[in-house]
C-alpha cells in the first residue's frame, strides 16, 4: 500500500485595515457590521437611510447620531442579515 498526504497550508488570519475586532462605540460596531457583511458604506446608506458621509463620520468617531439614527443604527447592528 502507498500512504498520500495532503499537505495543507494555513495562512495567519488577518483583519482588513480598519476593523474593529473589539468595537467600543456606536460608530465602531456599525463599521463591524458593515465590514462583516462585506457591504460599502454607500449601501449601508440605502439600509440607514442616511448620507454617507454621516456613516463616514459615525465610524470614524467624528460625530455622533441623533437618538433616531441611534435607534436605527441599533437595530442594523443587531439584526441577521441574509448573505447576498
Amino acid at each position: 500500500t502507498s500512504i498520500k498526504y495532503i499537505v495543507c497550508v494555513v495562512r495567519p488570519f488577518s483583519y482588513p485595515d480598519g476593523y474593529p475586532v473589539n468595537p467600543h462605540t456606536i460608530g465602531e460596531h456599525l463599521r463591524k457590521k458593515r465590514m462583516d457583511n462585506r457591504l460599502m458604506q454607500s449601501e449601508v446608506t440605502n439600509i440607514i437611510g442616511v448620507s454617507e458621509e454621516s456613516i463616514w463620520n459615525w465610524e470614524n468617531g467624528r460625530t455622533k447620531p441623533s437618538k433616531k439614527n441611534l435607534k436605527i443604527i441599533n437595530a442594523f447592528v443587531t439584526a441577521s442579515l441574509k448573505s447576498q
